[in-house]
């Protein structure tokens, strides 16, 4: 499996690229879903958006969701929608303590499975992560640094 990191905002793009190690193992691409998205046959998409979008979400569900796309809007095939987050009595997202990384690695790594769950195997797919897609751009590089971390896992 690789990713493919999406970002549509041309002056974040060439910080993110900037800010890049020289070895960094995916493609950094510029734009909107769908003109970075050719070739990749899956997309992490933050759960408001996926579900405004694509049917079959269940809004009641925290878990990650995989999700098809028969729009033919240009994206993916397959959108898997992040996990979300309760909110507080003052809806405020309850994040059990967690740093941001820790709560990027945990939505990733959560949608992922559910992707593998999914298809059985994730060998041989291409997965992108457009940043503002999935509400991931305050801290790209992080995100990405986390995104490197998660492959090499894989």
């Amino acid at each position: 499996m690789r990713f493919v990191v999406g970002v549509g905002n041309a002056e974040r793009y060439r910080q993110v690229v900037a800010g890049l190690d020289p070895d960094y193992p995916y493609e950094v691409r510029q734009g909107g879903v769908a003109a970075v998205g050719a070739g990749c046959d899956a997309q992490l998409m933050m759960f408001p958006l996926a579900a405004e979008r694509y049917a079959g979400a269940d809004p009641r569900s925290r878990a990650a969701q995989v999700l098809v796309n028969d729009r033919g809007d240009g994206g993916t095939p397959v959108v898997v929608a992040l996990p979300t987050l309760a909110l507080d009595a003052d809806l405020r997202p309850v994040t059990h303590g967690r740093t941001h990384r820790e709560h990027v690695t945990w939505a990733i790594t959560s949608a992922l499975a559910a992707l593998e769950d999914a298809c059985g195997d994730l060998d041989g797919l291409t997965v992108l992560l457009h940043l503002e897609a999935a509400a991931m751009d305050a801290r790209p590089l992080e995100v990405l640094d986390v995104l490197r971390t998660v492959g090499a896992g894989l």
